[in-house]
């Protein structure tokens, strides 16, 4: 018999009778206390490549039982139910497995099995080898949010004595110092975040400045701020037929100073009829490489972005048309996903009609621009399922 609390949804049932068939001499009457301590409260984050961790997460800890008896699969699990996003439930889910069975799995073994390559590296920095003093090991995961996170959740949860019988690890007093130096870096992180709020021009300002110091044509170029800064809300042109164009995050690009992919946002406009387009962004944040985001959410910063998709649903013809080109990295930080749901929540009041160029990547994304041909026709695309299924 297994014991299920009222309040377990389907796929957390899934997951007990998966381990079930796994532990077939398991009294889960027992183990009851430490299902719903992993479970209540808690949902974890649900996908193909998650499902995929989690099969191989099992069959790699099936025979291994932590030290207050428990087997050990409720521990990756529980992590994986402490932390948001894909990227972060598959580090999880696979934080010890190359340290504890380094006989069977490797990195390359991941690679092979189709863990995108920012999972891996990860994994790397959470593998701690054996000649690296433990604590430079955990200073060289301070540096990855998400690395961070997970390791935080580890180190507590080996820190419940309760998890462990009332018997304190040897390693005690090692991982609390640990602790806290994960959790002051996760301060600081945050208190930059904060401190940098003050600096952020609101985009209403933005839009009364008179700072044209780049010295382009305002006639022809839609630009807010109009000065380099660390973000950016608007880049595009004026035209009667725009389309409205959003990506992951916006790079160096400015007036006549257009990267490649702007240049390839310019040409598949013309080529597919319209006049004009105007370049908005999920995150506002500049950075050439999207791993480069910010690791903490800033809310100032996404508040002031969706103004400047306000003003600019307002200001097109309506209903205003939408080219998603964001690629496949939505899944670079676990906060985009919301951000594009607010700007996908505020399209509809507008009756916006979204697209896509070329086909949608294999896992259902839309295309980013910069490698499209420059005949891709522009198709339409259905947001609410992309939401629904994001």
């Amino acid at each position: 018999m297994i014991y299920l609390p009222g309040e377990w949804n389907i796929p957390q049932i899934y997951v007990v009778a998966f381990i079930s068939s796994r532990y077939k001499n398991v009294d889960f009457i027992e183990y009851k206390n430490e299902f719903c301590s992993v479970l209540r409260g808690n949902i974890m984050y649900y996908s193909e490549l998650v499902k995929k961790a989690i099969n191989i997460m099992y069959e790699a800890h099936k025979e291994d039982f932590d030290k207050g008896g428990y087997p050990y699969v409720f521990h990756p699990f529980y992590l994986a139910t402490q932390v948001d996003g894909e990227c972060a439930t598959c580090v999880a889910l696979l934080h010890d497995l190359v340290e504890d069975h380094r006989d069977k799995y490797d990195f390359d073994y991941l690679i092979k099995e189709g863990f995108p390559l920012e999972v891996v590296d990860i994994l790397r920095l959470l593998t701690h080898e054996k000649e690296v003093p433990y604590m430079e090991y955990i200073k060289s995961i301070s540096k990855n949010q998400i690395a961070r996170e997970v390791k935080i959740q580890d180190l507590k949860h080996n820190i419940n004595i309760d998890r462990m019988d009332g018997i304190k690890s040897k390693k005690y007093s090692l991982y609390i110092k640990a602790l806290e130096v994960l959790e002051e870096y996760d301060l600081n992180e945050q208190e930059s975040v904060t401190k940098s709020d003050s600096s952020i021009l609101k985009f209403k300002d933005a839009r009364n400045m008179n700072n044209n110091s780049l010295n382009y044509d305002g006639s022809k170029w839609i630009y807010y701020p109009e000065f380099y800064t660390q973000y950016r809300y608007v880049l595009g042109t004026k035209g009667n037929k725009p389309i409205i164009v959003i990506g992951i995050n916006p790079s160096t690009a400015g007036p006549n100073d257009l990267d490649n992919t702007m240049k390839s946002v310019d040409r598949l406009a013309s080529n597919n009829g319209f006049d004009s387009y105007i370049m908005l962004n999920v995150y506002a944040q500049r950075a050439t490489n999207p791993s480069d985001m910010d690791t903490i959410f800033n809310e100032k910063l996404h508040e002031e972005n969706m103004e400047a998709f306000k003003w600019i649903f307002n200001n097109v013809k309506s209903p205003p048309i939408i080219w998603a080109a964001w690629g496949t990295n939505i899944y670079k930080r676990s906060y985009l996903k919301g951000c594009l749901k607010c700007i996908v929540d505020l399209s509809k009041s507008f009756n916006s009609k979204w697209y896509n160029a070329g086909e949608l990547t294999e896992k259902g994304h839309p295309r980013h621009p910069l490698y499209l041909p420059k005949d891709t026709r522009f198709e339409p695309f259905d947001i609410d399922s992309y939401i629904k299924n994001l």
